[in-house]
Parts: structure tokens; sequence; C-alpha cells
């Protein structure tokens, strides 16, 4: 492990948790939709 990937851990880890919310945010837009063309179920 290299200096700088020590020197600041807890944005190592915000960026994570970022991605791991982004995933689940991208896959309930994808739930919502029919067959992937944007249109809305509720629409």
């Amino acid at each position: 492990m290299t200096v700088q990937e020590k020197r600041y851990p807890v944005v190592g880890c915000v960026i994570d948790a970022f991605g791991e919310w982004l995933k689940h945010r991208r896959e309930l837009g994808n739930a919502d939709t029919i067959d992937g063309l944007g249109q809305r179920i509720n629409s």
C-alpha cells in the first residue's frame, strides 16, 4: 500500500459508498421501466 492510499482512507470509503448508492439507484430505475425504452409503468 502506498503512502497516498493510506493518507485519506475516509475519502476512499465515501467514494465506494457513493458508487454502491449509484448502482442501487440504477437498479431501481431499471425496475421501473417496462422494456428498457424508458416508458414508466405508472404513466
